[in-house]
């Protein structure tokens, strides 16, 4: 699932580095050489605040993306300046998902998780820390920037592969394509929703 994470920190590198305001703060990960591909992207990132690694010095580049993990970078980009520390006795990710939820990039329901027609993710707390999916990241990044007011290009009709995607995340995918954010193989094909 290596080349998933990879995935995930260029896709978020493209889109929210020149977005974000630059943080002072300056960090280094023990497995993340100069000489590894994705290292300037991941500094970069990381300079601005929207990766903290995993601890103890690590960033795990081989790990899986987590839904947390995901939504994290999302809402730091939102909130550059917001204190999104955990307190005691909760999950560090619980600061985010509640300005997630506040954000309307996820909404919280008690019964499950699905993606609608309105692109509106659905993350029960319990699947936070579940691995997030393509089709996911799609409707999570869509919703950011519609938080944000970005203006949304209309959506790209062809998408070689979507109708093996849940229906119901299509029109995020769509949104993404045509603005830029994601893009298939050589054959139109987004490929591998989950």
């Amino acid at each position: 699932m290596k080349l998933k994470r990879i995935i995930s920190i260029l896709l978020l590198a493209c889109l929210l580095v020149l977005l974000a305001p630059t943080s002072l703060a300056s960090t280094s990960f023990s497995d993340v050489n100069e000489t590894d591909w994705y290292y300037n992207q991941i500094m970069a990132m990381t300079e601005k605040g929207l990766f903290k690694g995993k601890g103890n010095n690590m960033f795990c580049p081989n790990d899986t993306m987590t839904k947390a993990e995901f939504i994290a970078v999302l809402v730091r980009t939102l909130y550059p300046e917001k204190d999104l520390t955990a307190r005691d006795g909760e999950p560090w990710w619980g600061p985010v998902y509640n300005e997630a939820v506040n954000a309307n990039i996820i909404t919280w329901i008690y019964t499950g998780r699905s993606i609608n027609q309105s692109n509106m993710l659905y993350v029960k707390s319990a699947a936070m820390e579940e691995v997030v999916t393509r089709q996911e990241m799609a409707a999570l990044v869509v919703r950011t920037l519609m938080a944000r007011g970005e203006t949304l290009p209309e959506p790209y009709m062809y998408v070689g592969d979507y109708t093996t995607a849940d229906k119901l995340a299509v029109a995020s995918i769509r949104l993404a394509y045509a603005a830029g954010i994601i893009v298939g193989d050589e054959y139109g094909r987004f490929e591998n929703y989950v």
